[in-house]
């Protein structure tokens, strides 16, 4: 049976979130198998981390297709659009594609043995759907973003040509373990026997498993701060200018590089980048000119992540979800605005996220604070973390909204042009947030600061 819309086949992946999250393997690699094994047709580039792989990918993305190769690119979750997680040379699956494809995933569901392997999930349905496109459009790589942890997630079913692995932070505890060496082993479970691994955390605990694993796997091990550095030479709200060494020489030989990714956490997401550029060039994997790789990093944009979105009164919005992104996106306000500089906060969380953690950060850098609740089944109550923010600081003023939209509304009504608003806590919440600005339908509705 064949799907008539892309709402259709929407409807039905959302479907299985009944399901829940559900690590193993064994579904994916039934599915893919009843598919004729699409996966081993593609040249993958393997990424997982806590934060910064999304950026990191992004960025691999645009450097190659700029070097005139055919990438898909698998992402999670979407921003604005389902069709955002899959898409080659930045163009989403159409909606033809995803009913196409969908439609043969859904065709050998009937003949899965449920009983013995469980049901489905929607990631892994998702999983499923990227790898048999990017095969049917015959794509020169795959850059390829880890769902959650990376040894039982569901896209940890390939054989990469290189594997990357951000950092290591604390996040998805309940499913990943409670300590950064847990956390760290369910990371370094994508590396693979041979397959070389560019990694960027700096953790003791964590880095020490990962070194561990790559030596087990006989797989070489490339560290940010050991065998690749970066250097930020100037930083701007609209570009950020970056020296990267790898084994003591400018990486592609080129001693300075520029991204309109602003934060200072994507020097080191750059750097990342730029390695693994480098090891694939090294083993004649990739043929990349130096003129084509700088334009395409520079050209890279991934919306939500120090997204300068408003200009007067500023309005910055970032996906932190978690301490150590929350950590990240204040290092990158301190860096431009001053350490003294305070900011009017709209933010909203998951319950199942550690919210102390990131309050502390953002009531230390407040002089107001609106909460709100992201368009989350798994959102956090905002009246309970209003009284989170009252028990450990009466000063700064508090205010819950209903909605995300009325939430930015009132942070712009009580901004003064001199302000920094920053919106954060989900990238639901984000997501949302950036309606305001990108859905003209319902401009007229908006406030018209004067």
């Amino acid at each position: 049976m064949e799907f008539k819309s892309q709402q259709d086949v929407i409807t039905w992946i959302q479907s299985f979130q009944r399901f829940g999250i559900k690590p193993g393997l064994e579904r994916v690699k039934w599915m893919l198998t009843e598919l004729g094994n699409p996966e081993q047709n593609l040249r993958i580039i393997h990424v997982a981390g806590t934060n910064g792989k999304g950026s990191t990918c992004k960025m691999l993305a645009s450097a190659l297709e700029a070097n005139g190769y055919k990438i898909g690119l698998f992402t999670s979750p979407y921003l604005d659009a389902f069709n955002n997680r899959i898409a080659i040379n930045e163009r989403d699956i159409d909606s033809i594609q995803l009913c196409e494809v969908a439609a043969e995933v859904r065709a050998i569901l009937c003949h899965m043995p449920v009983d013995e392997l469980g049901s489905v999930t929607e990631f892994e349905i998702i999983t499923v759907l990227g790898l048999l496109y990017f095969n049917k459009q015959q794509v020169d790589f795959v850059v390829l973003e880890v769902g959650l942890g990376g040894r039982l997630d569901a896209t940890n079913v390939i054989s990469p040509i290189i594997t990357v692995i951000t950092n290591i932070g604390f996040d998805h505890i309940n499913i990943l373990g409670s300590s950064l060496a847990e956390i760290a082993s369910e990371k370094a479970g994508i590396i693979k026997a041979g397959i070389p691994v560019i990694c960027g955390v700096k953790q003791p605990e964590a880095i020490q498993v990962i070194r561990q694993k790559s030596l087990e796997e006989n797989s070489k091990l490339y560290e940010l701060g050991i065998d690749f550095h970066n250097k930020i030479d100037s930083i701007s709200l609209d570009e950020l200018e970056v020296q990267v060494l790898f084994d003591g020489k400018p990486v592609l030989n080129n001693q300075s590089w520029t991204t309109r990714l602003v934060a200072t956490y994507q020097a080191d997401n750059l750097s990342m980048a730029l390695a693994t550029l480098q090891v694939l060039y090294q083993q004649q994997l990739i043929d990349i000119s130096l003129p084509y790789t700088k334009q395409g990093l520079l050209d890279a944009v991934w919306e939500g992540r120090f997204e300068v979105i408003q200009r007067q009164p500023l309005v910055i919005v970032d996906g932190a979800h978690n301490p150590e992104g929350m950590t990240a996106l204040i290092d990158s306000l301190n860096r431009h605005f001053g350490q003294n500089k305070k900011y009017i906060w709209c933010v909203g969380f998951l319950q199942d996220k550690e919210i102390a953690g990131m309050l502390q950060l953002i009531i230390n850098k407040a002089n107001k604070i609106i909460i709100t609740k992201p368009n989350s089944d798994r959102s956090a109550d905002p009246h309970l973390v209003q009284e989170q923010i009252l028990a450990q600081q009466t000063q700064i003023e508090v205010y819950v909204k209903r909605d995300i939209l009325e939430a930015v509304n009132a942070a712009l009504k009580q901004a003064d042009k001199d302000d920094v608003v920053c919106i954060a806590g989900s990238l639901y919440m984000v997501s949302e947030a950036r309606k305001w600005w990108t859905n003209t339908e319902d401009k007229e509705q908006r406030l018209v600061k004067e």
